[in-house]
């Protein structure tokens, strides 16, 4: 089900994403999540969504008020987060091609839950092979990767396109690989190769709907 951000981020129709030092540190993944800021909002003005994604120079405050709005992370093992001065953790295989994100919704005046930060945590290697083996994977996997957990940050947190509307926001996003980093793709479950990257009308109207009500 969406989850709405907090009136005073869905007030200003934006969220700032701050790219931590494991992701400007790493000319890969600094470019992917470039790419990723870009295709997101070049999607959400075609379908009229009313959110924007900007960058931001700092990360969120442990206060859980001030700072960015979602915080993005390359990593492998265990990271950290801070929340309203709490510090939490998960676990992450850096070598596959799996990201982990961390909303923190908490509920608001007894109404409904609405989210306060999004933290991203990218594997900081994926390679080509499930097992997590061979070479790392290229641009259009890992541009893939972030705008599809910018999608679930957006407020979709534990949404997924149905296989028979799949798009960006499907599960089961399969990786073709090519004979370069550069050639690799993703594949989604009808059969559509990525890029161009796209959403559908329905993924798109769940997103305005968290945004524009």
């Amino acid at each position: 089900m969406p989850i709405q951000w907090i009136e005073s981020v869905k007030q200003k129709g934006q969220l700032s994403v701050y790219a931590g030092p494991s992701v400007t540190g790493n000319q890969l993944w600094s470019i992917a999540v470039d790419d990723a800021l870009f295709y997101f909002n070049e999607l959400s003005q075609k379908w009229n969504c009313g959110v924007t994604l900007v960058q931001a120079t700092k990360p969120p405050h442990p206060d859980g008020v001030s700072g960015a709005d979602i915080q993005i992370e390359a990593a492998n093992g265990q990271v950290n987060y801070w929340f309203q001065e709490t510090l939490s953790s998960t676990t992450i295989n850096g070598n596959i091609m799996t990201a982990v994100k961390r909303p923190v919704a908490r509920l608001v005046a007894g109404a409904e839950a609405r989210l306060y930060k999004a933290f991203i945590f990218l594997p900081a290697t994926p390679r080509v092979e499930a097992g997590g083996t061979g070479r790392e994977v290229g641009r259009t996997p890992r541009s893939t990767m972030v705008l599809h957990e910018l999608l679930h940050a957006a407020g979709l947190i534990n949404d997924h396109s149905p296989l028979s509307n799949a798009d960006l926001l499907c599960p089961g996003l399969k990786l073709e690989q090519g004979e370069t980093p550069a050639d690799d793709k993703i594949i989604i479950p009808n059969g559509i190769k990525l890029p161009p990257f796209w959403i559908s009308r329905d993924t798109a109207q769940k997103i305005a709907n968290v945004w524009r009500q």
